[in-house]
């Protein structure tokens, strides 16, 4: 069975106001404070979000994001913490 792969620029989505450093949860898309991050996003070290959350050889990971900005994205781009 093949899996089909999507993919995103994170500078497509990334908000021009974002400002890094600001906290300890930031979203990934906004800078804003996450309290208790719940969804998450994989980034690969391309800048491209990857809709799979499985491991990968150029992955950085997954990174929070808040609420709002997950409701930007397709619901196949972001995944909820275990």
């Amino acid at each position: 069975m093949m899996n089909w792969l999507f993919k995103i620029s994170l500078q497509d989505i990334q908000e021009d106001s974002y400002e890094e450093g600001k906290s300890d949860n930031p979203c990934i898309c906004c800078g804003k404070n996450i309290k208790n991050p719940t969804y998450f996003v994989h980034l690969l070290t391309s800048g491209e979000l990857i809709s799979s959350d499985g491991d990968m050889e150029d992955s950085q990971g997954l990174f929070p994001i808040g609420n709002a900005c997950k409701n930007k994205l397709p619901n196949n781009f972001y995944f909820k913490s275990c």
